[in-house]
């Protein structure tokens, strides 16, 4: 199980790179709202992330359910996470912009804040159902 953490949290890293790129893109430089750039990014990630986890990681075994209907659980089930964390982002977003801190950093830079503050949520909550 540390084995599989550990590589899970590699691919984890590189879907993530692709998602905060994706996010960075849409959120800190066309100034899309954090929740709405957060859900698009993080499907980018959750992709790469189920297609190379199932197969190289946890050895897909066929068992009860076939490739597919996996990839649809797992994409109900991030649809499910990802828009909460996106809603918790928002909020942490909003709660930076208007404390006293707000003028310590450009709101871009609050945003790419508030999508690292929730990334350990998720790398969690997928390790455990990917597992």
């Amino acid at each position: 199980m540390l084995r599989q953490g550990l590589f899970f949290t590699l691919v984890s890293g590189c879907g993530w790179c692709l998602d905060f790129g994706v996010y960075y893109l849409v959120a800190a430089r066309l100034g899309m709202p954090v929740a709405a750039a957060n859900l698009m990014s993080s499907f980018v990630g959750v992709t790469f992330v189920f297609a190379f986890a199932t197969r190289h990681i946890f050895a897909n075994r066929q068992g009860r359910w076939p490739l597919r209907r996996k990839y649809v659980f797992y994409l109900a089930y991030e649809a499910c996470l990802v828009s909460a964390v996106s809603l918790l982002a928002q909020g942490i977003f909003a709660w930076c912009t208007s404390s006293p801190y707000a003028a310590w950093f450009s709101d871009a830079q609050w945003k790419l804040a508030a999508k690292c503050l929730v990334t350990p949520v998720t790398l969690t909550c997928n390790f455990f159902v990917m597992r």
